[in-house]
């Protein structure tokens, strides 16, 4: 497999960075909620632009193609959890969204505010991760392919995971104790989960 760098072998950090400036212009003129998001707030938009800016001269800085691929990967993954989560989180009622926040000993009008921004800023990040790694592949259509089964298998995980943490904060927040299956049922969630990282990353065979 090969990256946009390997097409273009006297290019610099630049394919990368038009690349993501390209996608950015597609978001916000796009119907996504992050096009609504920054149009409302064009400071959270430069101030989001600056960091991933930052964050993709820094993982597109080596030469090596096995290292790109490896951090590219490993970024896009990390990525995709922190956008399932934003996803769930501001599709939850008033109720549960207190549940949640309390969870992690916050509350829910910071959780709200955060939730808000991070949505917007992860979906663009993931979009560009996305369109580097598959518009830079040059391997076959089956490992394309498998790599996108890669993906849907992780972002399923990430769903269960989420519903395990709701299901665990509503239990927090009414003072009840999960039973011992579904304490099992969530370690098993954890640990498929973080498999389905790892392939997804790279960094081990699924």
């Amino acid at each position: 497999m090969k990256w946009i760098r390997n097409l273009f072998p006297t290019a610099d950090q630049r394919i990368f960075l038009a690349v993501a400036e390209q996608e950015f212009s597609e978001v916000c003129c796009s119907t996504a909620s992050a096009a609504d998001i920054y149009r409302d707030h064009p400071n959270a938009k430069k101030q989001d632009w600056k960091a991933i800016r930052s964050e993709l001269m820094q993982l597109t800085s080596s030469s090596n193609s096995s290292i790109l691929t490896r951090l590219l990967r490993s970024k896009f993954a990390h990525v995709v959890e922190l956008l399932v989560t934003d996803h769930f989180y501001t599709n939850l009622d008033v109720e549960d969204r207190e549940y949640f926040a309390k969870l992690i000993g916050s509350t829910r009008e910071i959780e709200d505010k955060n939730y808000y921004f991070s949505m917007a800023r992860d979906y663009w990040f993931a979009t560009i991760l996305e369109t580097i790694i598959f518009g830079g592949w040059t391997g076959s259509d089956d490992s394309r392919e498998n790599l996108k089964k890669l993906q849907r298998a992780f972002v399923d995980s990430c769903k269960l995971h989420c519903e395990f943490k709701l299901k665990t904060a509503r239990a927090n927040g009414t003072n009840t104790e999960l039973t011992h299956d579904e304490k099992e049922i969530g370690k098993t969630m954890i640990m498929l989960k973080e498999v389905a990282r790892l392939a997804l990353a790279g960094e081990k065979e699924p």
